[in-house]
């Protein structure tokens, strides 16, 4: 079966669109930020932010926000990662505010404290390369199961009377213990782990998001159809055929033109050895051609290992050399 990807299209819809990190509630926004595995999320009151950045690191341990507030000038960074050792908000702390001192940022009017489940750090930085900058900083450190969580707000030209936006942002600051990511955090995720060819993972994300199409259908053509497509990828390179079969039938029931829903039905009958079947949806894939998703391009069944047992099948040379023409 082929392994390849739609990575651009993946990377377009799911790893560099940070409205998906927002839920809204009346006129307030609130960022949810949440780990593969976890039943909880961080989320945090963030009205008239806009989200520059929002990542996750490699292996889906961790992830960051950086947003910015054009109308108070506050910045807000917030970083979640692996522990990096058991310990609760104050080794949180001692943590990263040892690596910190290692800045090479002014830091005076230094203030420790605890509000809540935060244990915080407070400081200004008066002063940056022969500059005035006057910057208020503040950083609320929280553990959580095995999760450090840093968040960072500073501002420059700070005023004491803006003492009061920084509070405001951090009272809204809590765990939603019942979290269940919703359809595009399960598309997020499932796309994270099927292009770490975690395909298992990726298998129990991309089935939650296709429940969620099947209830109450919301995605695009496109969206739906790279879903379907690597979910039956998925099921069919962990060796679960049968399933894989399912699958890209109910792709082809909803979107009949779509080829490679048949090319990889046809890469799966050819695994079960059933090479008629295998033959018909090639055939039909390549009718369809034309309806590719744009940035795709139709595999070649040559070099794809689900057909190597029949390159040397007349019958199937035949049908290879008749879609070529």
């Amino acid at each position: 079966m082929r392994k390849n990807i739609i990575i651009l299209f993946l990377s377009l819809v799911f790893f560099i669109n940070p409205s998906f990190l927002l839920c809204s509630d009346t006129d307030i926004k609130t960022v949810q930020l949440s780990l593969p595995d976890k039943t909880w999320s961080l989320e945090i009151n963030l009205p008239d932010f806009k989200i520059e950045k929002a990542s996750f690191n490699k292996d889906a341990t961790g992830r960051m926000l950086y947003a910015i507030n054009p109308r108070t000038g506050i910045i807000i960074s917030i970083f979640l990662e692996k522990a990096a050792f058991a310990g609760n908000n104050k080794v949180c702390r001692e943590y990263y505010w040892a690596r910190a001192q290692k800045s090479p940022f002014q830091k005076d009017d230094i203030k420790f404290s605890e509000a809540g489940n935060m244990a915080l750090v407070e400081y200004i930085t008066k002063m940056h390369e022969g500059t005035v900058v006057n910057q208020k900083n503040v950083n609320a450190y929280m553990s959580k199961d095995d999760v450090w969580i840093d968040i960072h707000l500073s501002k420059a030209n700070f005023k004491p009377h803006e003492e009061e936006l920084f509070k405001t942002i951090l009272n809204t600051v809590r765990f939603n213990e019942n979290y269940v990511p919703n359809q595009q955090e399960c598309l997020r995720f499932g796309s994270m782990f099927y292009l770490q060819r975690n395909y298992q993972k990726a298998i129990r994300y991309y089935e939650k998001a296709l429940e969620f199409e099947k209830k109450v259908p919301r995605l695009d053509r496109d969206t739906k159809r790279v879903l379907i497509d690597n979910l039956g990828m998925a099921y069919g390179i962990s060796g679960n055929l049968k399933r894989a079969k399912e699958i890209f039938e109910y792709g082809i029931a909803g979107d009949q033109t779509y080829p490679m829903y048949y090319y990889n039905l046809a890469c799966a009958y050819a695994e079960m050895n059933d090479l008629d079947n295998a033959i018909v949806n090639l055939q039909t894939a390549f009718k369809y051609k034309q309806n590719m998703i744009k940035g795709e391009r139709m595999p070649d069944p040559r070099t794809d290992s689900s057909f190597a047992k029949y390159m040397e099948n007349k019958r199937f040379l035949k049908i290879l050399e008749m879609l070529n023409q």
